[in-house]
């Protein structure tokens, strides 16, 4: 009996594979990380400190930027270590399941807040495209902009918080060297599918739907002023477009902007998504599930570089501020 109560306690505190089992992977995902880390995290802060700095860079969309930019810093500096950390030295959070059940609060609440941001940004460019600007400004001024703001992060935090309210549980899995949603009970099954919503409805329904629909309705008046008859009459259409919706060719460079940064989101997060409903109702998805984990939240390295790279508005504001050199014809003449 002895006998078999030490080999059952054994087998449950199996912990993920060591570091020297996984030595490549290991090896290769620690300097993936300091990359992360020190680019990320400088990229995104230089990113919010040239929007709060520079007066004329403000905008509803810009402003979505910048807490966008803070809510990717919080996952190159937090949720990525977290999960090297679970990798690395899986003992530690089974050790310390304080720590571990931290870890894993912390490591889903600054990706949701970045996820609800792409959301409302897509919203935000659909808005001042195909809406009066006088009716856009009502509704992404500076009051109301803060107040979407406000609530992205206080929806996020209180998405993360519903375990300590009694909605759903977290354990430590030994398999997998870390802490997950316990979908043992049926409260915590509700609040991983709600989790999972956030992500499915946000990524795959509400800001494709939206990007879509702004790309069709610039499309569409474009077609509508080439089928004019003279150019005159195109040229007036052009202008009185422009005076009404978000056409100019500052908004439309955002516009670009913004669907670009959602593309590479989506591409570095299909590979651990693919992977994760590849693998449903496995408590050892492996090691490649972290390293998927990290590779998608490593897309917050490169918004600041698409950001610098797609607008010049950016370009101008970066080198005022000696970040980047402005090497763009138009943006020097900006």
């Amino acid at each position: 009996m002895e006998r078999f109560t030490s080999s059952n306690r054994l087998n449950m505190t199996v912990p993920s594979p060591s570091r020297q089992e996984n030595l490549p992977i290991f090896i290769f995902l620690s300097t993936y990380v300091i990359f992360v880390v020190i680019f990320g995290s400088v990229g995104n802060l230089l990113t919010f400190y040239t929007i709060v700095s520079v007066r004329d860079l403000r905008t509803s969309v810009t402003n979505l930027v910048a807490s966008l930019s803070l809510a990717d810093t919080g996952t190159v500096l937090v949720s990525v270590p977290l999960i090297f950390l679970r990798l690395g030295f899986p003992d530690l959070y089974r050790d310390h399941h304080g720590l571990c059940h931290a870890s894993f609060h912390l490591m889903v609440f600054f990706p949701l807040v970045s996820i609800v941001h792409l959301q409302v940004v897509a919203v935000n460019r659909y808005s001042i495209i195909s809406r009066p600007r006088h009716v856009h400004r009502r509704y992404w001024g500076k009051t109301g902009t803060s107040l979407i703001i406000s609530s992205v992060w206080g929806y996020s935090l209180l998405m993360v918080c519903l375990p300590f309210l009694g909605f759903g549980e977290i354990k430590f899995i030994p398999e997998i060297g870390g802490c997950v949603v316990d979908e043992t009970t049926g409260i915590s099954t509700w609040y991983k599918t709600v989790l999972l919503l956030n992500v499915i409805v946000s990524c795959g329904v509400v800001a494709p739907i939206f990007h879509l629909l702004t790309f069709w309705t610039i499309h569409s008046s474009k077609r509508r002023i080439q089928s004019l008859a003279t150019p005159a009459s195109q040229l007036v259409a052009a202008i009185q477009q422009n005076s009404r919706r978000g056409f100019t060719r500052s908004e439309m460079a955002v516009t670009r902007m913004t669907m670009m940064s959602f593309l590479f989101f989506l591409l570095f997060w299909s590979p651990f998504l693919i992977l994760h409903l590849a693998t449903i109702g496995n408590d050892d998805p492996g090691v490649m599930s972290a390293v998927f984990l990290v590779f998608a939240f490593s897309s917050s390295v490169y918004n600041p570089l698409i950001y610098a790279g797609m607008n010049k508005n950016f370009q101008k504001a970066f080198a005022d501020k000696q970040v980047m050199p402005c090497t763009n014809a138009r943006c020097v003449q900006a």
